[in-house]
């Protein structure tokens, strides 16, 4: 995109690098630069590091000038990032751009995106209440979901229909590349003609926290597959960014909504849209979930923005443990404080509080337990304690879990733990841990060496 350099000089001199990037990033003084914990990947030691009119990470090399961190950190493209700063600091955008702009492959805009989905999410939903839609609303009544939660999160019915939701929407105006763009309809390989992505599904409209309707999720009736189709990161959709329901949990999470069963603070993250859905409804408000995807660093930096404790409700299934334990790992990295639910007799959150109630889901928030007891019970349930070699490799593991407690009263309180558990004296087992340390750190001061060097050529080289 070719912008007046006049032009770009002044929006970077009024968008100074330092007040953007702190909007984000929380930065300390070191010299005459600021450092913090890079928002592009998870890390304890802080190496994000910005300069007087650029940044650069020396863990995940990101790099760049204000507009390329805008472009980033938004997920916006070079022209949609220049407009985001100029609408930051009351600046034009200069009409030659916008004229220079309309002899390039035409792009959708985020508005024309918002107003699409918003409009597709309308046209799903009167599906859902026309007589198209009673395979679909009996479904939905199966789920006993009320007729109120259905409309609060806009379900809708996507047709049994090729073209029933590309006819519409080009009705109303909008063109075949804008409708593929925004991932609502693909084209066919065989004949070039679009069709409609979602068809013979339920629909649940992803809405952001300013209430944009960003995306799609759709679920089949029946046991065909995908049973999930979500929709692709589009202009104004990131999947790796984005929670479903936040825009209703983040009112609980920041106190703005009181709740009896919910405390300010503290969120629940859950597999999928049903779960959520079904804790809504039950009163558990502030109840999120990711998009068809596992849980990313930028999931975590969303969530410490508006919790400090969160309590993961995912399936008891061996994939449910994995997520789990990479949910924990990502959201302690960014100071959140997490806890496992356990969910005996059901298999997830959904069909638990449809058996029990939402009472007894709320004693099972006080009986969940933190990463550390996850990963030392995960262990020992692994091994078979009456024998001798299986129990010395369940605590050598142990051992290397309770390693990395920064607290030594914490640390001592699961050393006793397993001392009890495994019949094993706490002095043997502390001898074990301060052996693991060493080498932790011997690792450790290997990669502080090599983070040096290469900040070091660097600097050089600028």
């Amino acid at each position: 995109m070719a912008y007046p350099q006049g032009f770009i000089q002044e929006l970077k001199m009024r968008s100074p690098i330092q007040d953007v990037v702190g909007r984000y990033v929380e930065l300390k003084r070191a010299g005459r630069n600021l450092v913090g914990r890079c928002p592009f990947h998870s890390e304890k030691t802080p190496s994000f590091t910005v300069f007087e009119d650029n940044y650069h990470c020396f863990g995940c090399s990101a790099g760049g000038d204000v507009i390329t961190f805008v472009m980033q950190i938004e997920n916006l493209d070079y022209r949609d990032a220049v407009n985001f700063l100029a609408d930051r600091c009351a600046m034009t955008v200069p009409s030659d751009e916008r004229r220079y702009a309309n002899t390039q492959k035409p792009k959708l805009s985020r508005e024309r995106a918002f107003s699409m989905n918003k409009a597709a999410a309308r046209i799903f939903y009167e599906n859902l209440v026309s007589g198209d839609g009673e395979e679909a609303r009996n479904y939905l009544n199966s789920r006993k979901l009320s007729k109120s939660t259905i409309t609060r999160f806009g379900i809708g019915y996507a047709k049994n229909d090729f073209y029933d939701l590309y006819n519409k929407l080009t009705a109303l105006g909008y063109t075949k590349d804008e409708i593929k763009e925004n991932f609502l309809c693909g084209i066919s390989q065989k004949t070039g003609k679009p069709f409609d992505m979602f068809r013979n599904r339920v629909m649940f409209p992803i809405i952001d926290t300013s209430g944009n309707v960003i995306a799609f999720g759709g679920r089949v009736m029946d046991d065909s597959k995908p049973k999930y189709l979500n929709s692709s990161d589009t202009v104004v959709f990131s999947k790796g960014k984005s929670l479903f329901a936040l825009n209703y949990a983040k009112n609980v999470l920041l106190g703005n909504i009181e709740s009896s069963l919910v405390s300010q603070g503290e969120i629940i993250l859950c597999e999928g849209y049903m779960d959520v859905i079904s804790m809504h409804q039950a009163g558990f408000s502030n109840a999120v979930a990711t998009l068809g995807t596992a849980i990313t660093p930028e999931h975590a930096r969303v969530v410490s923005r508006y919790a400090k404790r969160a309590y993961l409700a995912y399936d008891s299934d061996e994939a449910g443990k994995k997520a789990a334990d990479k949910a924990m790992t990502l959201l302690n990295e960014v100071g959140v404080e997490t806890k496992i639910i356990k969910i005996d007799g059901a298999k997830d959150p959904d069909e638990y509080i449809k058996k029990f109630g939402a009472q007894s889901f709320k004693k099972l928030l006080s009986g969940s337990v933190g990463q550390i007891d996850f990963k030392l019970n995960g262990i020992l349930s692994k091994y078979n304690l009456s024998n001798p070699d299986e129990k010395l490799r369940a605590v050598d593991e142990c051992c290397d879990v309770i390693s990395t407690i920064y607290s030594e009263v914490k640390r001592d309180v699961y050393v006793q733990r397993l001392s009890q558990l495994t019949q094993i004296k706490t002095d043997s087992i502390n001898a074990r841990i301060a052996k693991g340390k060493k080498k932790a750190q011997r690792q450790e001061n290997t990669a502080r060496r090599e983070d040096v060097r290469k900040r070091h050529c660097i600097l050089m080289t600028e």
